[in-house]
């Protein structure tokens, strides 16, 4: 749906990105280079499929969202449901907000951590933050048994991760 590069990009009023299909990355949105986005007041990722980032890919930008709601996207063939987050300068704060039902895959043969990290894939010194109430339940990372790891979050290469006041309920890898 949208796919932007050294862009700002405002989400607001309850705007729906729903069955939107990347072949790669980010289903719904990918964000590379110099972007920052702002997802607020009920906006809502739904249904959104890609090989990573189901509904988000995210790159050396950043992404604030709040009171917004990501469920049942998926990552086909690679990582993170919902949210692939990459870059050494790349900051996601997600806060009061709600991520369920997402799924990371296994796809592609030699993929060392495909199918993690059902809802959220954080790597190569990005940073995450989770606060003020956001719920990750019910998501589900199904690689093979050496891969299939962080039904929630799957954190690895120097990733930076922040839970406030936050929830990880039900997720299963």
């Amino acid at each position: 749906a949208v796919d932007a590069s050294a862009a700002s990009i405002d989400v607001k009023q309850g705007t729906e990105f729903s069955h939107n299909v990347a072949i790669s990355w980010g289903g719904a949105v990918s964000l590379k280079g110099k972007c920052e986005m702002k997802v607020q007041s009920d906006a809502i990722f739904h249904a959104n499929m890609a090989d990573s980032g189901g509904a988000v890919a995210i790159t050396e930008s950043s992404l604030f969202a709040s009171n917004s709601r990501f469920e049942g996207n998926k990552a086909v063939a690679g990582y993170g449901g919902a949210f692939s987050i990459a870059g050494i300068e790349t900051v996601v704060d997600i806060s009061d907000s709600m991520l369920s039902l997402n799924s990371a895959a296994k796809g592609a043969e030699g993929c060392s951590m495909c199918g993690g990290g059902g809802a959220l894939s954080v790597q190569g010194a990005a940073k995450l933050t989770l606060s003020r109430g956001t719920q990750c339940t019910s998501n589900t990372a199904s690689g093979d048994s050496r891969e299939s790891s962080g039904g929630c979050i799957l954190a690895w290469g120097s990733a930076q991760i922040r839970l406030e006041n936050s929830s990880l309920v039900g997720n299963l890898a």
